[in-house]
């Protein structure tokens, strides 16, 4: 679901889902003010660029999150980046150590490096290109047995599923599962849908048990979430 948000400073968070096979979103912020948000638990591996108000440089590698993390913004600052389609995977990084983890890469001038290869530091328009041609090299692998098991393909034995799917997103099937549910239930609330039809429509036995994993993944209540969609406070929270 596409969000934007701007105020009269100038400032301006967006995320917009992409139509690139191998990308989930992509998202950009101009940062007038100081800034801090809690990001929900996610499958998803990203890469977040930032230029700081001096022209500095840098780029971080996002791994999935088991649980919410505080972000912080800092006026002056322009970012931008992009959550990768979850059944596309970093090659060469260990993927269970890099859980709840933002690593900074190296940059030198106008290019940055991961995984031992040297890539350059493209502005927002550029990302899909960047994601292309880090596919070629083999930096990023479209996994597309990953994306089947993920969409509940059968064919699978319940150990070899739990064993592809860790090693190569370092969630199990069932931690993927959850964070999808949520963000249907969420979808489903932004449309109208009342919290406790939205839960069972999204795969809840009730509201309680949606509840309990927003709390665990988004840190909020569903309500707190809707209520803060709805003012214009945190609509990003789950994208």
């Amino acid at each position: 679901m596409t969000y934007t948000w701007t105020s009269e400073d100038g400032g301006l968070y967006e995320s917009v889902p992409s139509t690139h096979p191998a990308i989930s979103s992509l998202w950009r912020a101009v940062v007038t003010q100081p800034y801090e948000w809690t990001d929900a638990a996610n499958e998803f591996w990203g890469l977040a660029l930032t230029r700081g108000p001096d022209g500095a440089r840098s780029v971080e590698l996002v791994g999935p999150a088991l649980r919410p993390r505080p972000l912080v913004m800092e006026p002056g600052h322009e970012h931008w980046g992009v959550e990768l389609a979850a059944h596309v995977v970093v090659v060469g990084v260990p993927k269970r150590g890099l859980l709840d983890v933002i690593v900074d890469l190296p940059v030198s001038g106008s290019w940055f490096e991961l995984a031992g290869v040297r890539y350059p530091f493209v502005d927002h328009d550029g990302l899909p290109g960047l994601i292309d041609a880090m596919l070629v090299q083999g930096t990023l692998v479209a996994d597309p047995a990953l994306g089947a098991a993920l969409d509940g393909a059968a064919g699978w034995s319940e150990r070899s599923l739990q064993r592809h799917v860790r090693d190569q997103t370092g969630l199990s099937p069932k931690q993927v599962e959850q964070r999808r549910r949520v963000r249907h239930a969420y979808a489903l609330m932004q449309q109208g849908l009342p919290l406790a039809e939205a839960a069972v429509a999204a795969g809840y036995s009730d509201q309680a048990h949606m509840t309990r994993d927003f709390g665990l993944l988004a840190g909020i209540t569903p309500a707190r979430v809707l209520r803060e969609y709805l003012d214009g406070e945190r609509g990003d929270v789950l994208r």
